[in-house]
């Protein structure tokens, strides 16, 4: 199977054309969103030419047939292949989600997934706060001997 362009890409709304063996019978595009065309081939003495012009949708267009596929992207967002960092409102605005936090050093990824999978520890807040609990009453019962009648 051969694509016939310089390029394995091409603007939206051209026609892309994809040469075959004569032995391939069916021939369909499956488009970005799904849609299915069967398309008719036209004859070149052994070989099968697909014409397919209906490209006005951006992405990647599937040609099959013969139980073979190839696949040629039409028009693709560029901003997909853009490396620069972004900055975390506008990561935050395209995910569409909600209190994303950014790991900017790799000794802390750990703590960050652990945290993730299982949640914040708490035992450091628990076992200060039984401390001040602790403190709290021993204040209370040194209070409350000292104000005893005798």
């Amino acid at each position: 199977m051969q694509f016939e362009t310089e390029e394995r890409w091409a603007s939206a709304g051209a026609t892309g054309t994809v040469t075959r063996t004569m032995a391939d019978r069916a021939y369909v595009v499956t488009t970005p969103s799904g849609r299915q065309v069967a398309v008719e081939p036209r004859y070149v003495g052994r070989r099968a030419v697909l014409a397919f012009a209906d490209t006005d949708e951006p992405g990647h267009y599937r040609f099959n047939g013969d139980g073979r596929e190839l696949v040629r992207a039409v028009n693709v967002n560029v901003q997909e292949s853009d490396l620069r960092r972004m900055d975390l409102g506008e990561f935050e605005s395209k995910l569409g989600l909600k209190g994303v936090e950014i790991v900017e050093a790799t000794a802390d990824i750990g703590r960050h997934v652990r945290e993730a999978r299982h949640g914040k520890e708490l035992y450091k807040l628990i076992v200060a706060m039984v401390l001040l609990l602790l403190t709290l009453e021993l204040f209370l019962a040194r209070a409350s001997r000292e104000s005893a009648p005798s």
